[in-house]
């Protein structure tokens, strides 16, 4: 019987990085206590989005879910900036502005971690052994658009969005979204990104930000079947990679240490005198936080 390797877009991007990040953050579910605002900004706007669509455009819903989200105990801790419930509540109220009227409907929920199955052909086990590959996406919606069916993904960002979208055009999650819609709810016409910018500046004479920029646009990505076969070689190759990173007991990239004059989070527990896990989900300066979504697989190819 084959051996199942499972990853993600996450997955395969921290396995990119430094394996150790997979055991830490994906095995260990061991975090920096001092979490990321952007992210926390980003799952947010996520909650309210979602309630907003949920419950048939309820801009009122949508905040609501946004304050019950922002004022729930976290196990890490946040360093608020412009990124504040505040600038979440106008952020919603302009979308809702904006967007009200749009012909959008829901026409599915998942909730849980969906998963698609690639089984390899007797020629890539060949290269890869005799492995199947599970690749996980979590859709926040599926919704019909003037009579086409899209999973929806909402993006928070602070650059330029016509810049982000060309950065994702070949994005490994966004293919993944419509090639397991696909398998696993029928007639997907593809992926819609809703984008959302807040930025502002920050005064290095006052350190103090300045005025929010927001911004929406989205985006609609139809993949073609190169596009899945190109998709498919990449997820198999670095399930093989994941697979050869246990079997190795997850070696370091010494070459991600030290990134645009930043030291990865982990460095830390890395440069600990000895290797003791134990010791390093009690380490100060680190929590573990649970995978709240439930796993769920739909298809196999």
């Amino acid at each position: 019987m084959s051996s199942i390797v499972r990853v993600s877009h996450s997955t395969i991007r921290n396995l990119n990085s430094c394996p150790r990040k997979v055991l830490f953050e994906k095995i260990l579910r061991l975090f920096p206590a001092v979490g990321s605002i952007a992210m926390r900004y980003g799952s947010g706007y996520h909650a309210g989005m979602e309630a907003y669509y949920k419950n048939n455009k309820d801009i009122i819903k949508a905040m609501e879910a946004v304050v019950e989200f922002w004022k729930k105990p976290t196990i890490q801790t946040f360093n608020e900036d412009y990124r504040n419930l505040e600038s979440l509540l106008t952020s919603l109220s302009l979308y809702h502005e904006q967007y009200q009227h749009d012909n959008e409907v829901v026409s599915g929920i998942p909730e849980k971690k969906t998963i698609t199955q690639i089984l390899l052909t007797d020629e890539e086990k060949v290269l890869y052994g005799d492995i199947a590959v599970d690749f996980v996406v979590v859709i926040d919606l599926i919704l019909e658009v003037d009579g086409m069916q899209w999973v929806v993904d909402f993006k928070t960002t602070s650059v330029e969005l016509s810049y982000m979208a060309s950065r994702m055009r070949k994005m490994v999650q966004l293919m993944g979204y419509q090639f397991t819609a696909q398998a696993s709810f029928g007639s997907i016409n593809g992926t819609m990104v809703y984008y959302h910018q807040l930025k502002a500046s920050k005064s290095r004479k006052t350190g103090l930000y300045g005025e929010t920029k927001t911004d929406f646009m989205k985006f609609p990505m139809i993949f073609s079947n190169k596009d899945y076969a190109d998709w498919r070689k990449y997820v198999v190759w670095n399930a093989f990679k994941m697979q050869k990173a246990v079997d190795a007991g997850f070696p370091p990239n010494f070459n991600s240490c030290y990134e645009f004059n930043s030291a990865c989070a982990y460095l830390p527990l890395c440069d600990y005198p000895k290797w003791d896990m134990d010791k390093f989900l009690v380490m100060e300066g680190f929590v573990v936080v649970p995978d709240e979504r439930e796993e769920v697989s739909n298809a196999t190819e």
